[in-house]
């Protein structure tokens, strides 16, 4: 069977020359992680879906977070991963094609941890879970009739990680972050028997409400 299309190209390569150029250029009067601040991110990257897989795909996700102080943050957090589409012409059906995709979609919280204070790079850990979902459709088209069958499962994962918020400004920066997953997937007898890790690395782009009198 054929594979869907994916990226070869390593999470890191193309985000890597951008975060440096960001650090380098990042404002002089950025604040850091202000205390007792809300924080809105949106991240896209990619998700080798296997500790031993060398093919990436495609992921996006958003999180809004507390800041109870300039060391620790609550988060929740939603992330979806797409596996692509692909075709397969079918030869027994003459001008009939087998159209496939799927995607993985988590839900949860995660807890941040960031050691040192700092006005322009703050290095962090983070942790969490959460509800997952696996989603497959399928569908023949063509002949003059055309057939859909979609089926997923539900899950839970957990994840643990690190990375760096970059501030480019008082309020605003990127984080470049690294997270290991491992979930849970199972229906009726099979308690969660299905279990699947990953490597992802994202790049999100944060801005951070502070509270009005810390600017006085």
């Amino acid at each position: 069977m054929p594979e869907p299309f994916t990226s070869r190209i390593s999470p890191f390569g193309h985000a890597g020359l951008w975060t440096v150029l960001f650090t380098i250029s990042a404002a002089a009067w950025a604040q850091g992680v202000v205390g007792r601040s809300v924080d809105i991110a949106v991240n896209a990257g990619t998700n080798n879906l296997s500790a031993n897989d060398s093919s990436y795909h495609p992921e996006y996700g958003a999180s809004l977070g507390y800041n109870f102080s300039s060391h620790f943050a609550v988060l929740g957090e939603y992330n979806y991963l797409s596996l692509g589409v692909y075709r397969v012409p079918l030869t027994l059906t003459p001008n009939s094609t087998l159209k496939m995709s799927g995607n993985y979609q988590w839900a949860g919280g995660s807890v941040r941890y960031a050691p040192l204070h700092s006005s322009r790079i703050v290095p962090y850990v983070v942790g969490g879970g959460g509800c997952a979902r696996e989603s497959a459709a399928a569908s023949v088209i063509g002949a003059g009739a055309s057939a859909t069958d979609t089926n997923g499962s539900n899950g839970v994962y957990v994840s643990a990680g690190g990375g760096v918020s970059l501030f480019g400004g008082r309020n605003w920066g990127v984080r470049p972050e690294v997270r290991w997953d491992r979930q849970f997937y199972g229906s009726g007898n099979d308690n969660f028997n299905i279990r699947i890790s990953d490597v992802r690395g994202t790049l999100a782009l944060f801005y951070q409400w502070p509270r009005p009198d810390r600017y006085y």
